[in-house]
């Protein structure tokens, strides 16, 4: 059974948004932390950022060692855990032995169409690792978005860390219910150290059928909303539904790495050759999430270099 700060962690995640990654692994994973913790300055080298042991790890010491060096807990009944701070950004990591709960569902998170043998593979594993954020330390007057952009960003370079001590089968990330392979998700992490969006592994794509058939189907992501309040929508047209996915995932790039603020009427262009209309409001597909809508058209003439 889960110890008390981990029961007293788990209330705390359950009350807010956060940002997580779960590694199905094929075997138990008990790592050694100040090799975990110099995986983590090696992932962050030359960001500015710094890694350093959250004072929760003292609160451990204290009351499951009685002083000593710190280390994971590896009584057999505990969880085996760790705090660090990445950036300002409060993580809470922990590793379990055996499989988890709602398992049945979890290959479902590995989208057919990216990652066809993900189910199978998830189906595999016989221990795990969850990795979340806590928040910042401290209010910083951060706005939401680079709030929302630095703690995704902290939980993905911890997961790199723990991706390279580990090997898991591979990474589940939580809120987007999306799965990636571990070779998927160590190309999506070259983008975080460059400070871009690895919008592959942070978003999840969902096929939105054609009313008509002439169409083509259209795509709406799942995973923006943390980030900006929004999913993108990009309604089934005569654009193919892979360039449909293309340019959810530009669009998003354009919110979350240029800070670009979408408004109704704005019109984007695009290099395949055909122009969007944004509509920014209640999704007309998926009632209750928000949208910024993109009905896409062909345009007469493509301007070369025309990009989102």
């Amino acid at each position: 059974m889960p110890g008390r700060v981990e029961r007293r962690t788990r209330e705390l995640l359950a009350k807010r948004a956060h940002f997580a990654a779960i590694l199905p692994l094929a075997q138990p994973f008990t790592p050694d932390v100040e090799d975990l913790v110099s995986r983590m300055e090696r992932a962050v080298e030359g960001s500015g950022a710094r890694v350093l042991l959250h004072p929760e790890m003292r609160k451990i010491e204290a009351a499951e060692k009685g002083g000593g060096a710190l280390s994971f807990l590896n009584k057999p009944t505990d969880t085996k855990m760790l705090f660090v701070v990445i950036d300002h950004v409060g993580i809470f990591i922990a590793a379990r032995d055996g499989v988890m709960e709602h398992r049945g569902t979890l290959g479902a998170w590995a989208n057919p169409e990216v990652w066809p043998e993900g189910p199978a593979e998830i189906s595999k594993h016989r221990a795990w690792v969850e990795i979340a954020d806590l928040g910042f330390m401290r209010d910083r007057g951060v706005e939401q978005l680079d709030s929302a952009f630095n703690r995704a960003a902290a939980v993905t370079a911890a997961t790199a860390a723990v991706v390279e001590a580990a090997s898991p089968l591979g990474v589940l990330w939580h809120p987007a219910t999306n799965a990636l392979s571990p070779q998927r998700f160590t190309d999506q992490f070259s983008r975080v150290i460059k400070g871009e969006a690895p919008v592959e592994l942070w978003l999840r794509y969902i096929t939105l059928k054609p009313e008509d058939m002439r169409d083509n189907e259209g795509v709406i992501t799942n995973g923006l909303a943390p980030f900006t309040g929004c999913e993108i929508e990009v309604l089934p047209s005569s654009m193919s539904k892979d360039n449909a996915r293309a340019l959810a995932f530009d669009f998003a790039r354009l919110v979350i790495d240029r800070g670009a603020v979408p408004r109704t009427g704005m019109v984007v262009n695009i290099n395949r050759g055909f122009s969007a209309t944004v509509r920014v409001g209640e999704s007309a597909v998926h009632r209750g999430v928000n949208v910024y809508e993109l009905t896409v058209e062909k345009r007469a003439v493509a301007t070369a270099g025309d990009r989102t």
